[in-house]
């Protein structure tokens, strides 16, 4: 039996393409509700650790940010009110606020 977390390729296409290095993608992601960001899930094994990045493309800025180390394996992505939430295995969750480097107040 193989492992239900896998490893995807990209390809994305349209007006602006973000140069995204290439990097062990879990075929997993997100689109905000007014369709300006992409969330990408990328696989982060430092020190044989699973865990993964959220990857944040804004196309309406042209830019990508990418998220610290989440531990775990990214089970899903959900878009609330100016956060993305994540879930993972084993029993895991948080949010980000979007973008990234938004200052909190």
């Amino acid at each position: 039996m193989g492992s239900p977390y896998q490893i995807g390729s990209l390809r994305l296409e349209g007006d602006w393409t973000p140069h995204l290095k290439e990097r062990g993608w879990q075929p997993l992601l997100s689109r905000s509700p007014d369709e300006r960001y992409l969330c990408l899930v990328e696989w982060d094994t430092t020190e044989n650790r699973p865990g993964f990045r959220i990857v944040l493309v804004d196309e309406k800025q042209q830019s990508v940010e990418v998220s610290r180390v989440i531990l775990g394996c990214c089970e899903s992505l959900t878009w609330g009110e100016g956060v993305i939430a994540w879930k993972a295995f084993p029993e895991s969750e948080g949010t980000l606020v979007v973008p990234f480097n938004k200052p909190t107040i």
